[in-house]
């Protein structure tokens, strides 16, 4: 700290480099002198704190030593130690002006202790003048003496001295001493020099900020006195000293810039409290925030940091950093705008900021944000909270910056309030057109087009530009500039009247998109109220090309109010909708729109007389509505619609439908239409049957009015109604409760229509009597075989049904071996369902097994047959039958065994059968379909060479492992079979016992 004196004080410390109060003094500024009248009065008591610091020795003052005094004794001095040689200098009372020539004297002899005499030297000294003195020295000596010193003071841990020297000196020594001391050799900058000067500067900030926090109030006593001494004598001595080392830095480096740079590099490391020390006492010392940020940008994103951190606490805000850093490059500023991001500072705060800056400042932090990953949406969010003006700038710098339209456009539209608008209103500004502006949104998505849309429409008043737009825009594009144009309260009639120098191709995209976003007819058309001449005519021909009929048209201008009813109408005829068309739409809706419609067209048309020339003579074109109108005058007057039917019948099939619907529709008898239909032949026949069942009268209620069964032109009739979508089933019902030739004519169509036999079964089951009979032999009429028959039966969802079928052929003399014959064609599950259904015609005779025959059996299944159930039939003629077709073998259904006689049940045969039984307890009667399949693939043998008891088949039986589902069913029951013959049966004759341990583990499987 400064003293108050330049006279000598006695030195408080010898360790401390820190500059100390008496140091601070300057030589061109006496610390003594009082500026304001408060000072004034604080003299005296400063003259009194002077005069206790006495002189070294009044002999010291009267008479200074010879400046050689020193140089003679130099070599005498005890150099045991730096504090040994410093006590002999004070003994001495040695002073600045005999240094030189004593340390010039030993270091051409001794540098070592040349060096240590410097530095023991500068430990006696006790004021900032003797320090000035001997540095002064130190200064002016050769390159080669003044490094020596300074390494020295290195050595010995007294850098920051050297520091605080330069703060002390003239300019000129300051710098040349600084020179010497940042600088290597190479005339490269010493980072622990470097470092050293930046913790000095650091230390002069923790004074400055000390004195300055500790003023008294403005209140006190004597408070200015006190502030201008504490000004005077303490804070502009350090600050000048800061400038003066700072300055001697630039003058050593070369630029501020690159001074601080290396000043700073090592705050990385150190507290923030620190870091605010150094950024005080530079600023102090008059240099700029841009010059200590700039250093720390050329040093590092992690100093930029510190070095904001260190700004902030000395108390000055981020806007200050960003004042600072507006003329830096631009990645100068992404670095320092990254630094306050990750130091926790909000970057888009700075918006705020860029309020009142210019463009250029503007364009320069908006390129930095987008490049620091900042989305325009977010910016532009921020930038909408500071006014207009901020917004209209930053859409110029987002432009000149590279960023497309587009997409700040889009980012505009995902901001809510007006932002889009001023958005949409500066690019306007800026020149460019708002057909440019919606394709550059298009560009970003059809999607965006409908509130950018609604925002030209705003800006521009007129539409004029997104007309053209749309005359050359996509499907999807427009739609969305339509819904734009809608929601803010325009119609399409705005957009159809510019659009109509484009012609009907761009007026039809408008329409169209109207009706794709939800518009009804009505509205559409309420919409072109504000239309006239070409633009109207044009908006009627578009609703018609998009397919809307006249009659959907005439309701809708019913909607409108009258006057428009009659500009929409008059336009509909203007562009080729016949009065006639008009009209006949109008009666589909209804007396009172027809009614309407008529004045409508009258008073857009004047009076017209083809009006009524065409409800005279033009009935054969009406829609339904004025057939029915027709049709119901024609009876009420008493007369037959025959007439009516036969001119319809000689214009077209079209028309005569449109009639019999219109007939049917006013309360014609359908007695008369099926009438006058048998009449008119085959088609008028189907035509009639088909539009009745459309019409919702059933079956029954149509057939009621046939005179007879047999009915010339009966499969017409049920072709038309099965093509309006009779229900098989119904016309099925109908037909049964009817002769067969009735049925035969029924199912002959039904089946040319593509009604599966299946289906004609399922829907005839039902009925009871003769109806399966009738249909059976109706499909025989068609040339179905048995095995077409027999399908339709099994394939039924029940057995029940298919047994109805079976019991029918039986009745109709078909025989068991036919019927089989049949299923055997088809294969697969229909033979087992076959056998199953056949047996039961033939009820033969069957029994129980006998007590031997269930000892037996239950020694290889055990229980896991029931074999209470199981039942062995006695010669009959189903087994006879069903032998021949199976050649010559039992066969197994389920609980039945069937042999050809009682005689030939031995009991190996017995065991395979019931292998059989339990192949059926397990699978289902699906075992038999696979029996059969093993008959005609691998057979029976499973690799044995004797058929009795499986000799041979040991190998295969072991490499399949157990595995039953290797063989096939018959394979299956071989092995059981043998392995009952090896185990129970006994041996043949002269045979001893057989092995059966091959066999064992697939008895295991049937044994339960």
């Amino acid at each position: 700290m400064p003293s108050t004196s330049t006279s000598a004080k006695k030195r408080t410390s010898t360790s401390t480099p820190t500059a100390t109060p008496r140091r601070a003094t300057t030589a061109s500024r006496p610390t003594t002198v009082v500026k304001t009248t408060a000072a004034k009065k604080s003299a005296a008591s400063a003259a009194a704190t002077r005069a206790r610091v006495a002189p070294i020795s009044a002999t010291a003052a009267a008479k200074p030593p010879a400046p050689t005094r020193l140089a003679g004794q130099v070599t005498t001095l005890n150099f045991s130690s730096r504090e040994a040689v410093a006590a002999q200098l004070r003994t001495m009372q040695a002073t600045p002006a005999e240094f030189g020539p004593a340390f010039r004297k030993l270091a051409k002899t001794d540098p070592a202790r040349a060096g240590t005499l410097a530095v023991a030297f500068d430990d006696t000294l006790q004021t900032d003048d003797a320090t000035r003195q001997h540095f002064d020295f130190v200064a002016r000596t050769t390159p080669e003496e003044r490094r020596l010193i300074i390494d020295a003071y290195r050595a010995n841990g007294r850098a920051r001295r050297v520091v605080q020297a330069v703060g002390l000196m003239p300019a000129a020594h300051g710098r040349a001493l600084m020179r010497d001391f940042i600088l290597d050799k190479k005339a490269k900058v010493d980072l622990g020099a470097a470092d050293e000067a930046a913790r000095w500067i650091a230390d002069q900030g923790r004074t400055l900020r000390a004195r300055r926090a500790n003023l008294p109030g403005p209140n006190a006593p004597h408070d200015s006195a006190v502030v201008e001494w504490v000004e005077e004598n303490i804070v502009d001595p350090l600050v000048q000293a800061v400038k003066s080392v700072v300055d001697a830095i630039v003058d050593a480096v070369g630029d501020i810039v690159s001074a601080i740079a290396n000043v700073i590099r090592d705050v990385v490391n150190w507290t923030v409290d620190r870091v605010a020390d150094l950024v005080k006492a530079v600023i102090a010392a008059g240099k700029a925030i841009g010059d200590l940020i700039a250093g720390a940008v050329r040093v590092g994103l992690n100093v930029v940091k510190q070095i904001i951190r260190g700004i902030e606490a000395v108390g000055k805000a981020i806007y200050d950093v960003l004042d600072a850093v507006v003329n830096f490059t631009i990645d100068a500023v992404k670095t320092v705008l990254e630094a306050l991001r990750q130091i926790g500072r909000a970057i888009l705060d700075l918006v705020r900021w860029l309020a009142n800056k210019t463009l250029e400042v503007v364009k320069k932090f908006a390129k930095a944000l987008l490049d620091l990953g900042k989305a325009v949406a977010e910016i532009l969010a921020e930038a909408v909270k500071f006014g207009v003006a901020l917004v209209r700038n930053m859409v110029r710098a987002l432009v000149a910056v590279g960023q497309a339209v587009g997409r700040i456009i889009v980012a505009a539209v995902t901001n809510p309030g007006s932002l889009l608008d001023t958005v949409v209103s500066e690019l306007r500004a800026m020149g460019r057109t708002f057909q440019s502006i919606l394709n550059d949104t298009l560009a970003q998505g059809a999607q965006f087009l409908r509130r950018v849309a609604g925002a030209v429409a705003r800006a521009a008043g007129s539409l004029a530009e997104l007309a053209t737009f749309i005359a050359t825009a996509a499907v999807d594009a427009v739609r969305q500039v339509v819904a734009g144009v809608l929601e803010i309260g325009r119609t399409i009639g705005d957009l159809v009247i510019d659009l109509a120098k484009k012609g009907l191709a761009a007026v039809r995209k408008v329409v169209e998109a109207a009706f794709a976003l939800g518009q009804s007819l009505a509205q559409v058309a309420l919409g072109l109220a504000n239309c006239v001449g070409d633009a109207l005519k044009l908006g009627v021909q578009a609703i018609f090309d998009l397919g809307r009929t006249v009659a959907e048209f005439t309701l809708s201008t019913m909607q409108a109010g009258f006057d428009l009813a009659k500009k929409l109408l008059k336009a509909a005829v203007e562009v080729g909708k016949a009065v006639g068309q008009v009209l006949g739409a109008a009666i589909q809706q209804g007396f009172l729109v027809f009614r309407r419609t008529l004045h409508a067209l009258l008073g857009a048309l004047g009076p017209v007389g083809e009006v009524f020339d065409w409800l005279m003579t033009q009935a054969g074109e009406l829609a339904t509505l004025a057939w029915r109108e027709a049709m119901d005058a024609l009876q009420q007057m008493g007369r037959s619609i025959n007439a009516a039917l036969d001119w319809a019948k000689s214009k077209s099939e079209a028309v005569l439908r449109k009639v019999i619907e219109a007939a049917n529709a006013a309360g014609a008898l359908v007695s008369d239409l099926i009438d006058w239909a048998k009449k008119a032949g085959d088609k008028a026949l189907s035509l009639v049957g088909e539009l009745l069942v459309r019409a919702g009268h059933t079956v029954d209620y149509i057939m009621i009015w046939l005179e007879k069964d047999v009915l010339e032109g009966v499969r017409s009739i049920v072709k038309g109604m099965f093509e309006a979508g009779a229900a098989v089933a119904d016309l099925m019902a109908w037909a049964v409760r009817k002769s067969f030739e009735v049925v035969r004519d029924v199912v002959a169509e039904l089946l040319s229509l593509g009604v599966t036999l299946a289906q004609l079964v399922a829907d005839t089951i039902r009925h009871p009597g003769s109806a399966m009979q009738n249909l059976v032999k109706a499909l025989e009429a068609a040339g179905k075989s048995m095995k077409d028959i027999v399908e339709a039966a099994v394939v039924q969802p029940t057995e029940e049904a298919a047994r109805r079928v079976f019991e029918t052929l039986k009745a109709l003399g078909k025989s068991a071996k036919e019927v089989l014959l049949g299923a055997l064609e088809i294969g697969g599950s229909a033979i087992a369902l076959a056998l199953t259904l056949v047996l039961e015609w033939f009820p033969g005779s069957y029994r129980p097994l006998t007590d031997d025959e269930r000892a037996d059996a239950e020694s290889v299944f055990g229980s896991s047959i029931d074999l209470a159930k199981v039942r062995v039939a006695v010669m009959s003629l189903p087994v006879d039958l069903v032998e021949w077709i199976n050649g010559e073998r039992p066969f197994t259904t389920m609980y039945l065994i069937n042999f050809a006689s009682w005689d030939e049940v031995d009991r190996p045969t017995l065991i395979h059968e019931l292998t059989h039984v339990w192949q059926s307890v397990v699978e289902g009667p699906f075992y038999m379909v696979e029996a059969i399949h093993g008959q005609m693939t691998d057979g029976y043998n499973y690799g044995y060479t004797d058929g009795y008891d499986g000799d041979g088949a040991e190998d295969e039986l072991v490499a399949a492992g157990g595995d039953f589902d290797s063989f096939n069913r018959e394979q299956q029951a071989q092995i059981i079979e043998h392995y009952f013959v090896r185990r129970f049966w006994g041996p043949r004759q002269g045979e001893g016992t057989r092995d059966f341990g091959a066999w064992q583990p697939y008895a295991d499987v049937v044994h339960a």
